[in-house]
């Protein structure tokens, strides 16, 4: 039997840093963490299979896009799919924090029931509407004066008992009588000395009295904190008491709370494939230039050489790797591996860093965010290359099935290009599109376009793809705004292994470029600007 830990983080960038903690804390109590996100929602079979009722229901719409905690036991179950029977699963809000002592006291308290949840302090009648107690078969006193349970933690084993239970919780989810917003469909009068409505709790709540479904009291609260942010600020102030083992855990771990950190402005996202000799250098450029408050995330894409090891050891001697993310992607190259670490991103905005860039200039991530700060329309920013497009009406390719592997594509010539060698540097030069590296962006308005379109995987056009979106619908602008930056076309990946380019990579070229075409070939010519904005002298 082992234990894993089921996480989801939607709303921001506070409850992301607290699913990064609580991995973490996972990792080090070497349970499995399952970390679900926005992705694991509306990009599931789950949701295809109820996409009608996300898009038309109140508890989805009105209240809630995520659907008022539907998703809660689906991602129960979704973990319970993976593991073995028998083996137990903790479910945990991201701004809880438990003991590493809580799995062995459960495990004593739960023996083989299915499941365990936690009472909690308030009388169930004055946190559940009448119509959740109508129409669940619920409306007695029994219901209404139970105290009601905690629905933040909860705690399973993975038969067929508890996914009974999970997916009658979920059913009466779906249910806008039972779920969501005050309704009056059964015409009754709410409970004497009703306050509010609970949602997934009296759900919850109602099953377990009805089933006599196992609850643990106070002593349970022993091993873990709900909303421990709330017990940060009373333990500044002197007001939360220390005496039991989690309030000593949260004291001796408090400097490793991510969300009790500064949120970074900037999140740098370095993807990395095969760059053991260079990637100190990389590093290194980072930690010495980037001021204020920033994170940087590494994305390990299929490193198959030293890396890794290269990376981890510079980590360990830098203050740089208290700011630092690393995750792996199984070699999925450019496009996908630079959403992986966009998706983790916490900072307002995000800076793409390729492996074969070396930062020379102190204070670059203040200079791209200038443009931003200002005019109010910016939504990226190079430090490379930015141009236009134009359709080549003599091109060879266009029309062309077969993708080739020896040339460029010729569909589109790059045209009025504003580069480091004609541009001044106090100019931000406004262009229809821009290249990767460095390169940032607004991350809300970046969220709002679901990042790169991965139809352009491996790699190329899917930088220019974004920005054409990005003009269709947010109606901004990019454009150039040049640093010091290090960058020899040999060290770059896809020329490293023969001084060539790779064949694949023509090969994406040319598929992608027929993509972009088609999608956008209307707003090629409309979209074609030549602006260079003044900023104030250096």
């Amino acid at each position: 039997m082992t234990w894993s830990v089921v996480t989801s983080a939607f709303y921001g960038s506070k409850y992301k840093r607290g699913q990064r903690f609580l991995d973490k804390l996972s990792k080090e109590c070497n349970v499995k963490h399952f970390a679900f996100n926005k992705d694991s929602l509306f990009k599931s079979q789950f949701y295809k299979d109820h996409e009608e009722w996300f898009n038309t229901s109140p508890l989805a719409t009105k209240e809630n896009k995520y659907g008022a905690f539907v998703w809660k036991p689906q991602f129960i179950l979704e973990a319970m799919d993976e593991l073995e029977e028998g083996d137990k699963v903790f479910y945990i809000d991201t701004l809880d924090i438990f003991h590493p002592g809580i799995f062995d006291y459960v495990d004593k308290l739960m023996g083989d029931d299915p499941c365990l949840f936690a009472i909690g302090g308030s009388k169930n009648g004055h946190y559940t509407k009448r119509d959740c107690f109508v129409y669940m078969d619920c409306d007695e006193e029994d219901y209404w004066n139970s105290t009601q349970l905690e629905a933040g933690f909860s705690f399973w084993r993975v038969c067929d008992e508890a996914k009974k239970i999970l997916k009658e919780w979920q059913k009466w989810l779906f249910d806008e009588r039972v779920n969501g917003l005050m309704t009056d469909f059964s015409g009754k009068p709410q409970i004497e000395g009703f306050k509010d409505i609970r949602r997934d709790q009296s759900i919850l709540t109602n099953l377990a009295i009805r089933d006599g479904l196992p609850a643990a009291g106070s002593d349970l609260r022993q091993y873990i904190e709900c909303n421990a942010d709330y017990w940060y600020d009373r333990y500044k102030d002197g007001s939360a008491p220390i005496y039991r083992p989690i309030d000593n855990f949260l004291v001796e771990n408090q400097d490793m709370v991510d969300y009790l950190k500064p949120e970074p402005t900037d999140s740098i996202i370095l993807t990395i494939h095969n760059q053991e000799k260079l990637i100190p250098q990389v590093l290194k450029g980072i930690e010495d230039n980037t001021v204020g408050e920033y994170e940087l995330i590494v994305v390990f894409d299929g490193c198959t050489d030293n890396t890794e090891k290269v990376v981890q050891d510079y980590l360990e001697q830098s203050d740089l790797g208290d700011r630092t993310l690393c995750i792996n992607t199984p070699d999925v190259f450019e496009t996908k591996a630079n959403n992986s670490g966009l998706k983790e991103s916490i900072g307002k905005y995000v800076i793409i860093v390729q492996d074969d860039m070396i930062i020379k200039e102190s204070g670059w991530n203040e200079r791209l965010r200038q443009p931003f700060n200002s005019f109010d329309d910016v939504f990226a920013v190079t430090a490379r290359t930015a141009h236009n497009y134009k359709v080549n009406p003599n091109s060879k390719h266009l029309g062309m099935k077969e993708n080739l592997d020896n040339c460029w594509s010729d569909i589109l010539e790059p045209c009025d290009g504003a580069k480091v060698d004609n541009t001044p540097r106090d100019v931000f030069a406004v262009r229809g599109t821009v290249n990767r590296g460095p390169l940032m962006i607004c991350s809300e308005d970046l969220d709002q376009l679901d990042y790169f379109d991965e139809e352009f995987s491996p790699q190329d056009m899917d930088d220019h793809d974004l920005m054409f979106r990005m003009r269709k619908t947010l109606n901004k602008v990019c454009g150039a705004y040049h640093i010091d930056v290090e960058s020899e076309p040999e060290w770059g990946g896809t020329r490293k292994e023969t001084g060539e380019t790779a064949p694949w990579l023509y090969k994406a070229n040319q598929k992608n470029s027929k993509i972009f075409y088609e999608r956008h070939k209307d707003y090629i010519e409309q979209f074609r600007i030549i602006e260079d904005r003044k900023l104030r002298s250096e």
